[in-house]
């Protein structure tokens, strides 16, 4: 166990995390190897039950992925590897769970806002007419009891906040013994929203401190989650705006359409399959963001220590950043493309003719682009300082100097495009 403190006071030391960031992942490790020390208890396995099948396998144990994803962050920062394994929230089970409480809402509700301290969120449709909530927890407590530790508030007639009772952490010191902190809560909770087809909803503002989020078959107007210990998994989503945050857990979302989407996980990596929207923005501090069948205007993807994988999509405009990653964009109808990498290398294969322009370049990396397919009169110019320069048949040589070729294809569109690297390859195919 010390030698996962260890790398955590690295991670801090080298400034790839905050002093917050690293009290939070101590707290989990240290929790951990309470849990693990203890006898065990009826309730300390989780499963997902056959209801919530979708969900299995997606919410573990915190232990386990603190001590495996602080592990490849490190190797990560140390240029072994540039993808950081998921971190994901600890699995709670209904069958697990004592008792339940309901709280109806209004027909009419606008707003709905969450802020727990440590509970599990699902979210989904349901048949009644009116929005309701139910919260499931492992302990036999009285209405008293549990109104003590939830509470439901009505703002006005249509804006309504549901919030756990929180429990202030002392931490005293961060050293290789680790932090020394006071358990936030003596029970396990899972805190459900259903919502009906028809509804008023407005706003959806779901926080949970420690606990994974899942989101399924709503159609509101904006949608805002955030976690600070947790995964958070949507599906078949139709919103306005859509905003997703976690300081450490992956983030999967499918079938999902909107106007404005914006995720962004500090620790965990970012998956988007089949997804409709005007802008997207993809950030990830340390974890690698893939993105299949994109429908969008304009998509930004970052990661600082992370692979960024761009696949069978419609955009019209694509920038993609990685500090120490690999790119690569494949089967794309786009009209611009900007690829930038410190430290990786950059693939680039099987565009449609409707793109314009192309600008890749790593500092220290490979460059590979399949171009011949397009049909376009295309120049390109290829770069590296330390590294050749190669290109097919297909492809006509005008210029040729130390570290630098420019070549020529005939075609029917215009296409410029710049590839350049410091200290690799250059291939054109």
């Amino acid at each position: 166990m010390n030698e996962e403190k260890t790398m955590i006071l690295k991670m801090l030391e080298q400034g790839k995390i905050t002093v917050e960031q690293a009290e939070k992942l101590l707290d989990a490790i240290n929790e951990n190897s309470s849990e693990e020390t203890e006898e065990p208890k009826k309730n300390t396995e989780y499963k997902i039950p056959e209801d919530d099948s979708k969900m299995n396998g997606f919410f573990s144990g915190i232990g386990d992925f603190v001590k495996k994803t602080v592990q490849t962050a490190i190797e990560t920062a140390n240029g072994s590897t540039s993808f950081l394994g998921d971190f994901k929230a600890k699995e709670r089970n209904k069958a697990d769970m004592v008792k339940s409480f309901r709280k109806d809402l209004d027909e009419d509700i606008e707003e709905i806002k969450f802020d727990l301290g440590e509970s599990q969120i699902i979210v989904r449709e349901t048949d009644e007419d009116a929005p309701f909530i139910k919260v499931w927890v492992d302990k036999d407590f009285t209405e008293e009891e549990f109104n003590s530790e939830f509470e439901v508030v009505h703002k006005s007639d249509d804006s309504v906040s549901i919030s756990q009772v929180k429990r202030n952490k002392n931490v005293i010191t961060i050293n290789i013994m680790g932090s020394k902190t006071n358990k936030n809560y003596n029970y396990s909770s899972i805190t459900e929203l259903f919502i009906p087809h028809s509804n008023r909803i407005s706003l959806l503002d779901l926080s949970s401190e420690m606990g994974g989020i899942s989101i399924s078959d709503i159609d509101i107007g904006d949608l805002k989650a955030v976690t600070d210990f947790g995964g958070v998994r949507l599906n078949s989503i139709d919103v306005d705006d859509l905003s997703v945050t976690t300081d450490a857990g992956s983030i999967e979302a499918s079938d999902i359409d909107c106007c404005d989407l914006t995720f962004t996980a500090d620790f965990g990596s970012i998956k988007l399959d089949n997804i409709d929207a005007k802008m997207v923005r993809l950030t990830s501090d340390a974890g690698s963001i893939i993105v299949s069948d994109m429908d969008c205007t304009d998509i930004y993807l970052m990661t600082d220590a992370g692979n960024l994988k761009l696949l069978d999509s419609d955009v019209v405009n694509c920038n993609m950043k990685s500090s120490a990653g690999s790119l690569s964009a494949r089967n794309l109808d786009a009209s611009g493309l900007e690829m930038q990498t410190s430290a990786g290398s950059i693939l680039i294969e099987d565009l449609e003719d409707s793109i314009k322009s192309i600008d890749a370049r790593t500092d220290a990396g490979s460059i590979k682009a399949g171009l011949s397919n397009i049909d376009c009169e295309m120049n390109v110019k290829m770069r590296s300082s330390a590294g050749s320069l190669s290109h097919s048949e297909d492809f006509k040589l005008i210029n040729s100097s130390s570290g630098s070729k420019e070549i020529y294809k005939d075609g029917d569109g215009s296409l410029d495009v710049l590839l350049s690297t410091n200290f690799g390859s250059v291939k054109v195919y």
